[in-house]
C-alpha cells in the first residue's frame, strides 16, 4: 500500500508536471541542472539527477530545506538537449532562442537558404566549453559540435586556404612563427541570405459598430523615412495604451529624444507624414503618434524593451528601406563617438543578434557582440535602480588594416579567440535540418552532431567519415548510457520520453507515440514514450494541430506560438511557455499514471 507516493520528474526545469502531481496531493519534485521557472523551489532540486534515480537519498530544493526519501521513488518520468538554451538561430521569422525553434520552423544554412527543421533534440551534457569567436561572444556547446572553418594559412596577409571544413571546437588551433606571428589559424563562417524582397502590409480590421468594420491599410511600408521612425521607435519607443471600462486598448506608439534631437526628429516626423508634437519633460522631450494601426504594426516587434526583437520580414527589406531602419535605430540606441565605428546596446538578447545580422547582410561589415553583466545597482536622477543586464553590438563602417575578418565570397570569416573547458554540465539543445543539417548559433555556422536522432545516422559512416565518425560513434554510445539509466534505474513505475530516432532501433521500440494535439494543444511534437510496468496514456481531447506554411514562410502557428514570440511576457512566462512537456500532456500524466500505480498497490 502507497501512503503518500513520491514521484521524480527528471530534467524538467519548467515544472508543469510537478505542479499537475502536487495539484493531487503527491510528494513530487523536479530536477534539472538549470534553476526551476515554475515559480516552486520548495519543488525543485538543482542538480545532476543520475544520484538520485534508486531512491534512499537525501537532497535539498532550491529554497534551501533538506528532504530524504526513503526507499524507492513511486514513480520516474524523464525527459532526457549541444548548445545551451539560449543560442542563437537565424529562422525565416527572425531569431529565435534555440530551445523556442520548432519542427516546421525554416533556418538559414551554410548554403544561405532556409530550410525546413525536422526534428529538435535535447539531452543533458556532463562536458561543455566555451567557444569565443571575434564576432560572436560566447557560444556554450558540448566539445564535439561542427563548426563550419577555414584555416588562414599567411597571418599577416590574412590568406584563407580556400577549403571548408566542419570542426569541432577541440581541433580549432592557431600556429605561430618564431617571431610569434600567426602562421595558422582556424577562421569561422558566418552569413546571411541573399533575399531582398518589399514588405505587404494588410492592415488592420476596424470596427464601425458592432455589426460592420472596415480594412484600414495606410501606413506608408515603401517610404524611407516610415522605415526610419520604425527604428527610432525600436531604439527610443514603446506602446500607448489607455484604459477604459476595464480594457487596455492600444492608442499609439511614443518615442523620447534628448533635447537637442528634438528639432531633427520632428523633421523626421513631418516627412514620414506623421502628424506629432513634442512634450517636455525633465530630461527628454516626448513624441506621440496616435493611432492604433501603427500600434499594432509596432506590436509585431515585441512589446517591452525586454521583449523586443527582429522580425523576419525587416531582415528581407530592400537595402534603401533596411539602411533608413537601421539608422533610426542607430540614432535611437547607438554612439558613434569613435571615428569610422558605431555601437549600440540592448537589454533584449534577441534584438542584438537581429541588429547584427542585419548589419552584416546590409553593411556588408562584421559586427562583435558583447554581454554585459548589469548586476550591480545604478544611480539615476538621485534613485538606487536595477539595472538588468545588456548586450553590446559594434562594428566599422570602413575596413580597416587591424582588423582580423575575412570576407571570402558571401561569407565573413571571423577568428576564434580560445576554447575553454567549462566544468560544469547543461541541458543543452540540437537541430536536425532538411537536406544539409545545417544551421547558425549566435549568428556563425554549425552542423547537427545529434547522436540519438535517425536524421544524423549518415554521419556515422566509418569508411567516409574516418575518426570523426568514430568519435560520433562513441559519444551516440555514451547517450545512449545516459539514457538506460533512467530505464535501469531501481524503480517499479517508470517513463523515460525521447525523439523518434536511434533508441527506437537500438534499444526497442517505444510503448507509445503521443502529439500535444492528442491532449488539447494544437501543436506538434512527436513524442516517443518508453513505459515501464505504465499503461499507455489515453488521449483526452483530440484537436487540429496547427501547421507552417514552410513553403511560403508565412505563420499557421497557434497562439501559444505567437504569444511567445510577439506579445510582451516576462523572461518567467516565456520559459514556462516553451517547456517541452504541454500543459495537456502534463495533466494526463498527473491524472493518469499515479492513480494506475495507487489501483495496482492497494
Amino acid at each position: 500500500m502507497v501512503e503518500k507516493m513520491k514521484i521524480l520528474i527528471a530534467c524538467e526545469e519548467s515544472q508543469r508536471i510537478t505542479i499537475e502531481m502536487r495539484a493531487h496531493g503527491y510528494e513530487c519534485y523536479s530536477c534539472d541542472v538549470q534553476n526551476q521557472s515554475g515559480g516552486h523551489p520548495e519543488w525543485h532540486i538543482k542538480q545532476d539527477v543520475l544520484p538520485l534515480l534508486n531512491g534512499d537519498v537525501t537532497f535539498e530544493t532550491t529554497d534551501g530545506k533538506s528532504h530524504t526519501i526513503e526507499g524507492q521513488w513511486d514513480l520516474i518520468v524523464a525527459h532526457p538537449p549541444c548548445f545551451v538554451a539560449g543560442t542563437k538561430v537565424m529562422t525565416y521569422e527572425g531569431i529565435k532562442n534555440i530551445e523556442d525553434v520548432q519542427i516546421g520552423d525554416r533556418v538559414l544554412t551554410h548554403t544561405g537558404t532556409f530550410k525546413r527543421v525536422t526534428d529538435t533534440m535535447m539531452h543533458y551534457a556532463s562536458e561543455l566549453v566555451d567557444v569565443q569567436i571575434e564576432n560572436s561572444g560566447h557560444i556554450y556547446c558540448t566539445p564535439n559540435h561542427p563548426f563550419y572553418t577555414q584555416t588562414v594559412i599567411n597571418g599577416r596577409k590574412r590568406r584563407l586556404n580556400g577549403n571548408f571544413e566542419w570542426k569541432n571546437p577541440t581541433e580549432f588551433y592557431t600556429k605561430r612563427n618564431s617571431s610569434g606571428d600567426i602562421k595558422e589559424k582556424t577562421m569561422v563562417a558566418s552569413i546571411t541570405d541573399n533575399i531582398y524582397e518589399p514588405y505587404k502590409w494588410e492592415g488592420i480590421e476596424k470596427e464601425l459598430n458592432q455589426h460592420s468594420a472596415i480594412q484600414v491599410n495606410t501606413l506608408p511600408v515603401t517610404d524611407p523615412h516610415f522605415w526610419y521612425i520604425i527604428g527610432r521607435w525600436l531604439g527610443d519607443g514603446w506602446i500607448y495604451r489607455k484604459n477604459e471600462n476595464g480594457k487596455n486598448h492600444l492608442r499609439g506608439i511614443e518615442i523620447c529624444c534628448n533635447k537637442l534631437e528634438t528639432e531633427e526628429l520632428q523633421q523626421k516626423f513631418n516627412l514620414a507624414g506623421f502628424k506629432t508634437h513634442p512634450a517636455e519633460a525633465k530630461t527628454a522631450n516626448r513624441f506621440s503618434v496616435y493611432g492604433k494601426e501603427l500600434a499594432e504594426f509596432c506590436l509585431q516587434f515585441g512589446e517591452g524593451a525586454e521583449n523586443k526583437h527582429i522580425p523576419g520580414f525587416v531582415t528581407r527589406l530592400p537595402q534603401e528601406l533596411a539602411e533608413s531602419f537601421l539608422q533610426g535605430y542607430f540614432d535611437a540606441d547607438g554612439c558613434d563617438t569613435v571615428p569610422n565605428k558605431i555601437s549600440y546596446t540592448s537589454i533584449s538578447s534577441n534584438l542584438a543578434y537581429g541588429i547584427k545580422y542585419m548589419i552584416n547582410k546590409y553593411y556588408h561589415r562584421p559586427c562583435s557582440i558583447t554581454w554585459n553583466d548589469n548586476s550591480n545597482r545604478t544611480i539615476i536622477q538621485g534613485r538606487v535602480c536595477n539595472v538588468k543586464d545588456s548586450y553590446s553590438g559594434t562594428f566599422r563602417i570602413e575596413k580597416t588594416k587591424q582588423e582580423h575578418y575575412i570576407e571570402y565570397e558571401n561569407y565573413i570569416m571571423a577568428p576564434y579567440r580560445q576554447v575553454t573547458k567549462l566544468t560544469e554540465g547543461a541541458m543543452v539543445y540540437n537541430l536536425s535540418v532538411e537536406d544539409d543539417e545545417s544551421y547558425t548559433a549566435n549568428g556563425v555556422i554549425v552542423h547537427n552532431c545529434t547522436y540519438l536522432t535517425v536524421s544524423g545516422n549518415r554521419w556515422f559512416n566509418v569508411e567516409k567519415y574516418g575518426d570523426k565518425a568514430r568519435e560520433r560513434l562513441a559519444l551516440r554510445e555514451k547517450a545512449y548510457d545516459f539514457f538506460m539509466q533512467f530505464i535501469n534505474a531501481n524503480c517499479k513505475y517508470i517513463a523515460v520520453e525521447n525523439p523518434v530516432g536511434y533508441m527506437n532501433t537500438h534499444y526497442r521500440k517505444p510503448d507509445q507515440i503521443i502529439q500535444p494535439y492528442y491532449f488539447g494543444d494544437p501543436e506538434r511534437k512527436t513524442t516517443c514514450l518508453w513505459l515501464k510496468n505504465l499503461p499507455p496514456l489515453i488521449p483526452t481531447k483530440m484537436v487540429d494541430p496547427n501547421i507552417t506554411d514552410s513553403s511560403t514562410g508565412h505563420s499557421g502557428y497557434s497562439s501559444w506560438h505567437m504569444d511567445m514570440q510577439y506579445i510582451g511576457k516576462s523572461k518567467e512566462e516565456r520559459s514556462k511557455m516553451r517547456s517541452k512537456t504541454f500543459p495537456g500532456i502534463a495533466k494526463a500524466i498527473a491524472e493518469q499514471w499515479p492513480a494506475y500505480i495507487l489501483s495496482k498497490e492497494e
